[in-house]
């Protein structure tokens, strides 16, 4: 099963999308080397954070 993130993702960078590989857990080696390039939008904020 894929996360909601992914699906999404297409709207947000279609090439990280494309790079997406839906024959292996969201977790298999090649979707794990793509967590380091997830969009910020998917990043957890508080009130600290900054606009950016």
């Amino acid at each position: 099963m894929h996360s909601w993130r992914v699906l999404l993702l297409s709207h947000f960078d279609a090439d990280l999308f494309r790079q997406y590989d839906f024959s292996e857990p969201w977790d298999g080696p090649n979707n794990r080397r793509l967590l380091n390039h997830r969009p910020r939008t998917y990043a957890l904020h508080d009130r600290n954070d900054e606009p950016g």
